[in-house]
């Protein structure tokens, strides 16, 4: 714990981002400023996961003259194909000046509400408030969500300074089945809760005023469960950058400590810390750009214990200003802290510390094309080899949730298991958009897992598709829909036998309506092939998912 608080004053100040309204992309027709999710979940700043390198696989292209035709943009590695989510609500964010309040309302008891407030707003600083309520409460299952954030930017001429606190609690019920044991029985009265809060600072150099780019940060989060495993976590990270000619010779540290205990036993997992270092070095053509780096992630008690190497090897390049092709070989440290596994599965078993994830190999190869104006197109392929991957496996639980272990025992949860596994990941996708008024995508996966010892790679979908157009009718009117499959899943239950999940097969339509520069109207229904009981899915083996619901708002800016 010294040697972690010495490296953290090292990188002085923290950061990374708060929970905020999110930002309008300029690459959607609608060019918007709020986006409205079913199921719409926030967590909080992702600064535990080890990845010193700040460039991701698709680094930027150095910029050259434009030598053709105007019809044809030049091909970004950052203009890129998102997954499509669920009946978004689309807001114009030329109607929206500092803040704006959301609210709505729909079947299930299914409430929803934003705020982002302005405080401060001037050239040199700017102090936001924002907070956001989700509820759902249906026959069986109920979610309630609540967030509050409060960020401060400061621009000083040679860097920028962020500041921020934030505090979520999420509030829901057992309402599942593992299928066996407790397929008759009902708890849905099986309350748990969490509360996850935290400060968080960093300093950004301005790229303006500096030729020698550089970051530091440094976050404290507390995750507290209403039952189950508390984790506190201290996460730093440092980057620097210094040119050298046209190329960049820069490093990555990055430093999480964690200590744990259990609301039962008193004590929990054993406290460690995970260190990351990550040296790289860019070359930079005209019309290509290497990066050649080494990943070195340690851990340094636990089952965790250990000292993991990954490459760190990535390229592209433009064969012609519309072609790209692009690669690499790399790797992964992944901690899987409660904060995070909770905000995937809050079905967990909720003292579980699962096992942090290395994948000392990731091979891809993929190519980009735009054809002609508006139309994206994307093909990769991609091997990953895993250690003790981890996968969800149903289970029963009698000890985490003390209060009920009277009246409610089996409560149906997930473990997980390990294996190394294998995974092959075929990737094509389309993004048309059409004059800035119709955007039109498609995307399919094909996923082929080797595992060693399981049967199979557990509630993994071994196929996705995914479509979607999004319409601007007119200057008011937006409308979307959009349809995500998945199949070929498989679940293990409590006996070892396995059982094959339904298909999810998942329509969403939506529609908002501007009808003044200070007031949005929406509506969106969710799920409706779940109208029909052949249709009715589970993401978690022996969890439903919400049925056909619809929602309705209105949207205010200010």
């Amino acid at each position: 714990m010294k040697y972690s608080i010495y490296l953290l004053l090292l990188f002085g100040v923290i950061g990374t981002q708060i929970i905020t309204a999110q930002v309008a992309k300029n690459d959607t027709i609608a060019k918007r400023n709020v986006i409205i999710e079913r199921d719409y979940t926030p967590t909080a700043p992702e600064v535990h996961r080890i990845e010193a390198n700040p460039i991701v696989t698709e680094p930027e292209i150095k910029t050259s003259p434009v030598t053709f035709s105007d019809q044809i943009s030049p091909l970004s590695p950052s203009f890129d194909l998102h997954k499509w989510q669920a009946a978004v609500v689309q807001i114009n964010q030329d109607r929206f000046h500092n803040g704006y309040a959301l609210i709505g309302g729909g079947y299930y008891g299914n409430i929803l509400g934003d705020l982002l407030l302005p405080i401060v707003n001037d050239p040199a600083q700017k102090l936001t408030f924002n907070t956001h309520v989700n509820s759902l409460f249906g026959d069986k299952q109920q979610h309630l969500v609540t967030n509050f954030g409060l960020n401060y930017t400061y621009y000083f001429h040679p860097f920028n300074l962020h500041i921020g606190a934030y505090f979520r609690r999420e509030e829901f019920n057992y309402y599942g089945t593992d299928g066996i044991v407790t397929a008759t029985k009902t708890f849905k009265d099986s309350i748990n809760h969490f509360v996850n809060g935290g400060i968080l600072a960093q300093i950004q150099s301005n790229p303006n005023s500096s030729k020698v780019n550089y970051s530091a940060s440094i976050k404290y989060n507390s995750f507290v469960p209403g039952f189950g495993l508390h984790e506190q976590q201290i996460n730093g990270f440092g980057n620097i950058e210094i040119p050298i000619n046209t190329n960049q010779l820069g490093v990555s540290v990055n430093l999480a400590n964690f200590s744990y205990n259990n609301h039962l036993a008193g004590t929990g997992y054993a406290n460690y810390s995970v260190i990351g270092v990550n040296p790289y070095f860019n070359i930079l053509g005209d019309i290509w750009k290497v990066h050649i780096g080494l990943k070195d992630d340690v851990a340094t008690a636990g089952n965790n214990k250990r000292i993991n190497f990954m490459p760190d090897i990535t390229a592209n390049i433009n064969l012609i200003p519309s072609v790209m092709i692009y690669g690499g070989i790399t790797g992964d440290y992944h901690v899987n802290s409660m904060e995070n596994m909770m905000n995937n599965n809050r079905y967990l078993v909720p003292d579980l510390r699962v096992t942090d994830s290395y994948t000392p190999i990731d091979v891809f190869l993929g190519i980009k094309s735009t054809p002609f104006a508006g139309l994206l197109l994307n093909g990769s392929i991609d091997y990953k080899h895993s250690d003790k991957q981890y996968f969800y496996v149903n289970t029963v639980d009698s000890t985490s949730l003390h209060p009920f272990t009277t009246n409610y025992m089996d409560v149906p949860m997930f473990n997980v298991i390990y294996d190394n596994a294998q995974e092959a990941t075929v990737d094509l996708s389309g993004h048309y958009n059409w004059k800035d008024e119709q955007v039109i995508f498609l995307e399919a996966k094909y996923h082929y897992w080797h595992t060693q010892t399981l049967a199979h790679a557990w509630m993994q979908p071994s196929f996705e598709f995914s479509t979607g157009i999004d319409k601007k009718v007119s200057q008011h009117i937006f409308l979307n829909a959009n349809y995500y499959f998945a199949g070929g899943r498989y679940a293990m239950q409590l006996n070892g036998s396995s059982v094959m999940m339904k298909n999810i097969n998942d329509v969403n339509l939506g529609a908002s309506y501007s009808y003044s520069d200070w007031l949005t109207a929406f509506i969106r229904v969710n799920n409706i092939l779940g109208l029909s009981p052949s249709f009715r899915y589970q993401t978690w083996y022996g969890y439903d998912a919400v049925g056909c619901n619809f929602q309705i708002g209105a949207a205010f800016s200010f």
